[in-house]
């Protein structure tokens, strides 16, 4: 499991979202704080380009990217300022 920092860090320092596995080839899981759950996703390309847009309906989402071109993408959660990075194989 890959941990990933985002701008709402708890008082012993860890982010409250974490992404795995990364990398991956079929899906990603989002495991965020239950205050998460209906906030908006954008999954961009390399380019910027948005190829996934969502909804967090649970604090821990599956997000399936397997038709996704191998490559190396960025995760927005709607009011986190963080991007986080993710690679599919």
């Amino acid at each position: 499991m890959v941990t990933i920092s985002s701008s709402l860090v708890d008082e012993i320092g860890k982010s409250p979202v974490s992404v795995y596995p990364n990398p991956t080839m079929d899906y990603f899981i989002i495991n965020v704080p239950g205050e998460f759950v209906g906030r908006s996703y954008t999954l961009l390309d390399a380019r910027g380009r948005r190829v996934l847009v969502g909804t967090l309906t649970t604090n821990q989402e599956k997000l399936e990217v397997s038709k996704l071109a191998t490559g190396t993408y960025h995760l927005k959660i709607d009011q986190v300022s963080e991007r986080y990075k993710l690679i599919k194989q």
